[in-house]
């Protein structure tokens, strides 16, 4: 296999758009030698990054372009990656496994992402199935599922949208128990920093366990599960609140003022120092559009609360909250 066609049929296997002799060749050409696996996992790392800072239409254009390459300049999506300013953290780890008589179960190169404060991704997994990763959280995910099981693990937040497949569960891992589905849409809140955590389920069915949920939990559509210091509760909720962030917006119903302040330090990368004790004591509710920044969401706030906000100075990230 030449270089040209291995980095070709690299594209269609990261895109997952693939026939079974193309994945056969690149196994086979992957398990020839350590510079092959080498090369292979520096592609990956490169097409990561691109997903993570590139929308998807400008993304699958990049990857049409490149096939119809044959020149051997540097890749059009090199040069992308190069321009890219956010700041993603990409860890690609695992072992590679090899099976000669099963080329579709290439499920040990795991991808590891963490988003920083201020950001949030979205991405597709090997099944199908959709994914949003929420700010300041950690999500690692295989290349390619098993035939027995999709898991994944997750420290902070992320909305679900699985796809559908009775045979191979999908399990979310978390530090306090994992959730085990079939095909469903659904949000989970589990920082492992955190006393709290919540899975909401919006379609379908999730099972619950863990730490978190010493007897297994059954969620039914538009009921939610929250636990806080291992004392849980189940409840039903009326709106899709939960997973609004993942459209741009913060949304938050009788929720305690400091609580609202760390929610605010996640999607603004700020640190907020508050002064004014009797705040402690407040609850709001309201939807604020995260692209309209720090300051106007405590501006929408003061309506409802007597304080004030003074930033550090320019360049710095606290506000001072009096």
């Amino acid at each position: 296999m030449n270089q040209e066609f291995d980095k070709n049929i690299f594209y269609k296997f990261f895109s997952r758009d693939i026939s079974i002799e193309e994945e056969k060749q690149l196994l086979d050409w992957i398990d020839e030698s350590a510079d092959n696996k080498s090369i292979f996992l520096s592609e990956r790392e490169l097409y990561n990054q691109l997903i993570l800072n590139t929308d998807e239409k400008r993304l699958e254009g990049l990857i049409e372009e490149e096939k119809q390459r044959t020149s051997r300049r540097i890749p059009m999506w090199v040069k992308e990656v190069l321009k890219v300013s956010a700041v993603i953290l990409l860890v690609l780890g695992g072992m590679y496994f090899f099976n000669q008589q099963k080329y579709n179960n290439l499920t040990a190169l795991s991808n590891e992402i963490s988003i920083p404060a201020g950001e949030k991704v979205s991405l597709t997994l090997s099944d199908g199935t959709k994914v949003w990763v929420n700010a300041k959280s950690k999500f690692t995910y295989p290349s390619l599922f098993g035939e027995k099981e999709r898991r994944v693990f997750l420290d902070g937040e992320a909305f679900f949208d699985v796809k559908s497949n009775a045979k191979i569960p999908f399990i979310v891992e978390t530090s306090k128990g994992q959730i085990k589905v079939l095909g469903t849409e659904f949000n989970v809140d589990a920082y492992s920093q955190s006393s709290r955590i919540s899975v909401s389920l919006f379609k379908g069915k999730v099972e619950i366990t863990g730490a978190m949920a010493p007897k297994p939990v059954v969620l039914s559509p538009n009921e939610y599960f929250e636990s806080v210091n291992n004392i849980s509760k189940i409840g039903e909720f009326e709106n899709n609140s939960a997973a609004l962030w993942k459209d741009g917006l913060i949304a938050f119903k009788d929720t305690p003022f400091l609580e609202l302040m760390k929610t605010f330090e996640k999607y603004y990368d700020v640190k907020i120092e508050i002064l004014n004790t009797k705040l402690s004591d407040i609850e709001l509710t309201g939807k604020i559009r995260i692209n309209d920044g720090i300051e106007h969401a405590l501006k929408v706030i003061q309506k409802n609360a007597n304080f004030s906000f003074q930033r550090d100075s320019d360049e710095s990230n606290i506000i001072y909250i009096r």
